[in-house]
């Protein structure tokens, strides 16, 4: 086992509510990143919600007539 277990439940993502380094849904296994706005650990740009996130944010600049 690479940690030791800890007795802490495990943080999760305050917009989606993921758990750090848990394959919840299937999402997989992460850390969980600062938040620039502020608001608490996220999941990163490239996993969790942070991946749906990316993709609103592309089609939204798609679809913004530039």
């Amino acid at each position: 086992m690479p940690f030791p277990p800890s007795k802490r439940p495990p943080r999760r993502c305050v917009l989606c509510g993921h758990p750090e380094l848990t394959d919840a849904r299937g999402l997989g296994r992460f850390l969980l990143v600062p938040d620039p706005d502020g608001r608490g650990p996220i999941c990163p740009p490239v996993k969790g919600c942070g991946e749906q996130r990316s993709r609103t944010d592309d089609n939204a600049s798609l679809s913004s007539g530039h």
